[in-house]
């Protein structure tokens, strides 16, 4: 389905005829088309990146791309082999390690996150150079495009459930909302299965 296909059974099913509605805009539709899109992948993860940081001397923060949404892991490239760092939190090492702020060391160990936009790689680095790869789950720009066709209905529903809970029919918004999560985490364990991968990476039968 496109965007506009979409739009239309919305306002259908909301018994709306009206492309135009005061009650239903087409441009909050088309708001909560974009934020379904975006939450179907960050639950499916079936848009994921990469990108490699080389850490510097005496540096903690690191910027992440402007279309990450979640990170993964983060994982140390030693020679090749790719070694995951633990994940912490300033807390966790406030609570354990005494001035942890001005520790270096020669790569770093764990990581943790400043927002979306910022990536601490701790200890830091005296001489630097040391590689790390990122993988993380990326925003959407180009809409339903990266979601399977097979579950374009599902953004049909968030839509609603939205709609709904604008005009306080919590019921309602809560019937259709769960239709697009149950649907959304059928996905996930689709895109999981092993079989399924194989034959998509193009190396079944």
């Amino acid at each position: 389905m496109t965007p506009a296909e979409i739009k239309q059974r919305v306002r259908d099913r909301l018994d709306e005829d009206q492309d135009n509605s005061a009650r239903y805009p087409d441009g909050l539709t088309q708001v909560y088309l974009l934020d379904g899109v975006r939450a179907y992948v960050l639950e499916t993860g079936c848009q994921m990146a990469t990108v490699t940081i080389t850490q510097t001397a005496n540096t903690l923060f690191y910027d992440l791309p402007c279309d990450c949404i979640q990170v993964q892991r983060v994982l140390w490239n030693s020679d090749s082999a790719l070694k995951p760092l633990n994940a912490t939190t300033t807390r966790d090492l406030d609570s354990t390690i005494y001035q942890w702020q001005h520790m270096a060391d020669v790569r770093a160990r764990s990581y943790f996150l400043l927002g979306l936009d910022k990536l601490a790689l701790w200890p830091m680095s005296a001489d630097g150079g040391e590689e790390y790869v990122v993988e993380y789950r990326r925003d959407v720009y180009t809409g339903l495009t990266v979601m399977p066709e097979q579950d374009h209905g599902l953004i049909i529903d968030y839509c609603i459930g939205r709609h709904q809970l604008t005009e306080g029919k919590a019921a309602e918004a809560t019937m259709h909302l769960g239709i697009f999560a149950e649907g959304v985490k059928a996905a996930r364990n689709r895109m999981a299965n092993s079989d399924r991968m194989w034959q998509l990476n193009g190396k079944g039968l």
